[in-house]
């Protein structure tokens, strides 16, 4: 059966390849995140987002970019925001399996 974390196993640790697109990267990074996590609710930030695309798949991205990504899959999945000056969302443990990344507006 697929798993929609199953492609980490293999490639967390390399360089993302250029013909990745800034939508794909940022969705692997949240799945990134996902995937690890052992709590049962996830915290989700433009800057935490940028650390593990940075530091697990090499790519350096500009934040406010990251932000608004953030913002609209908030937006599609009714994740509810938390009141903080930099825009944090948080995901419970059983919406990790169904969040959509479906956008209609690419970035």
């Amino acid at each position: 059966m697929y798993n929609k974390f199953d492609f980490l196993y293999n490639s967390s640790a390399r360089a993302m390849s250029s013909d990745d697109s800034f939508k794909e990267q940022l969705m692997k990074a949240i799945m990134y995140l996902m995937k690890g996590h052992v709590g049962s609710c996830l915290v989700l930030s433009s800057y935490k987002v940028a650390a593990v695309l940075k530091e697990n798949f090499g790519t350096d991205v500009n934040i406010s970019k990251v932000g608004r990504f953030i913002s609209r899959f908030a937006k599609v999945n009714g994740l509810e925001r938390l009141d903080t000056n930099v825009p944090k969302f948080k995901i419970s443990r059983d919406k990790f399996d169904k969040v959509s990344f479906d956008f209609t507006k690419s970035i």
